[in-house]
């Protein structure tokens, strides 16, 4: 039978909580708020619909004017900065969960768009791009009944 005091209870939490905070990171491809870098890396979903090729990108605390897109045959990019709101007034952290800073962002694009087609919107801190696609998604095909 183990017995644990309290502050070896409490190191065990930390190091599940370090492991979690790992494991995270790897999943994600990106580091959490307050790890071992706090560089902004702005979170963005890719999706696919029968007639767009869509990314959504969360940046929020960013203005309009900040944000820059560009566009190649196979890729897009975006870039911008995020300011600190409260720069001038900071003396020190208690705790720091934010990045802030310069970012890019480089996103694949698959074949079959309509690179001439692109519809682009910020607002409320979320930024949505839609690029036509020229190729419908494969359907499957009913392929009969398996014969025995």
């Amino acid at each position: 039978m183990y017995v644990f005091d309290r502050k070896r209870i409490e190191e065990l939490g930390e190091s599940q909580s370090e492991l979690k905070q790992g494991f995270q990171e790897l999943l994600n491809g990106r580091t959490t708020p307050g790890g071992p870098t706090n560089e902004f890396i702005p979170p963005a979903d890719v999706v696919v619909s029968e007639k767009h090729f869509s990314i959504i990108m969360e940046l929020a605390g960013i203005r309009r004017s900040d944000i820059k897109l560009g566009l190649s045959a196979d890729e897009l990019w975006i870039t911008g900065t995020r300011r600190c709101p409260v720069n001038s007034e900071i003396e020190r952290y208690v705790n720091m969960e934010l990045s802030y800073g310069a970012f890019e962002r480089r996103i694949r694009l698959p074949g079959g768009i309509d690179t001439d087609d692109i519809d682009a919107n910020y607002s409320e801190g979320f930024l949505v791009i839609h690029i036509a696609r020229t190729a419908g998604i494969p359907v499957p095909l009913n392929l009969g009944k398996e014969e025995a």
